[in-house]
């Protein structure tokens, strides 16, 4: 059994009171059982929210009222934080619970079932973590809503690699949920290499990996890689795997040989076709897959987690 759905609320003036009002009845109609928190006018507690501050008391002007009602409002901050934090392992185990459902499933039907689900309670997560204002959870969050919503409207990018990366984004959301309050982090720093020799394809990976504000250099030569990775420090590595000359996972062999990047993240691009016989065989170094034909959402969810993981275990290239 899952755990209920949450969301946390705030309005600071009429017209917030009567859309959250409206909110919380159309989401009632699709859950039931969900519950509601946070500062609400008298139509959002007459719909069921609990109120921790009324709407009016976010009603300041001027720097004197600003000033006065600071504390308070900290406060406020600070106890919608804690209650999100308190409730992170239940909403984890709630999570791990629903993709589970959404792996075994037999059937089209049963998939989509259970994948809405996940969205539902991802986007949940996403609305409250942006409350209490945990940055790393909220972008993560927001790109893996993106990712379940377009392969809940295509339902024929249910694959092996998208399901793996689904399974990889919850369980990142728990280590996230691990690490709290973290930092705020630019990913438009970011290093990243993609090496691919069809144009289309590198390109589309690049094209992916800036939708995320993800900077990266991209070449077509495993040559003029491997250059490259001799001189810089790369937090994330994309590498086709069937290259002439040099295929990816040669190329891993030898960076994994480079002190620089020894420990670089890398992710094999390869064909659908080949998946999964490809990721039962050895990682040859690597640390994941994804395959292609690929969603963009799909690679840049999977490219977050490996650059905000990478973070938030201490390496930066420099």
């Amino acid at each position: 059994m899952t755990a209920p759905l949450r969301v946390g609320l705030i309005a600071g003036e009429a017209s917030g009171d009567t859309l959250g009002a409206g909110l919380i009845e159309a989401l009632r109609r699709l859950d039931p059982a969900a519950q509601f928190f946070g500062v609400a006018g008298p139509k959002m507690r007459a719909a069921g929210c609990e109120v921790w501050e009324p709407a009016e008391s976010l009603a300041v002007m001027g720097l004197f009222e600003i000033l006065r009602d600071l504390p308070r409002l900290l406060r406020l901050l600070r106890r919608l934080r804690r209650a999100f934090i308190e409730n992170l392992p239940s909403t984890l185990s709630s999570l791990r619970a629903v993709s589970q459902a959404f792996f075994r499933a037999d059937n089209e039907a049963a998939q989509l079932k259970h994948l809405y689900e996940l969205y539902r309670q991802i986007q949940a997560l996403n609305s409250n973590a942006g409350l209490a204002g945990l940055s790393h959870i909220t972008h993560m969050s927001s790109a893996v809503v993106a990712l379940l919503k377009e392969i809940y409207e295509k339902p024929k990018n249910i694959n092996s690699s998208s399901i793996r990366t689904i399974a990889a984004a919850v369980d990142f959301l728990g280590f996230l949920f691990e690490k709290g309050t973290l930092p705020d982090q630019e990913m438009s720093t970011s290093k990243i290499l993609v090496v691919d020799d069809d144009a289309i394809s590198r390109r589309a990976v690049v094209y992916a990996l800036e939708k995320a504000k993800l900077k990266s250099a991209h070449v077509e030569d495993p040559e003029e890689a491997l250059q490259l990775l001799e001189k810089n420090d790369y937090e994330l590595v994309f590498l086709d795997v069937d290259m002439p000359n040099m295929n990816g996972f040669e190329l891993c062999a030898k960076l994994r040989a480079m002190p620089q990047n020894h420990k670089t993240p890398v992710v094999f691009v390869t064909s659908l076709n080949d998946f999964d016989s490809r990721t039962s065989s050895t990682m040859a170094g690597g640390n994941d897959f994804i395959g292609k034909p690929f969603l963009f959402i799909e690679l840049t969810v999977k490219a977050l987690i490996h650059v905000m993981r990478s973070r938030l275990q201490g390496r930066r290239p420099d």
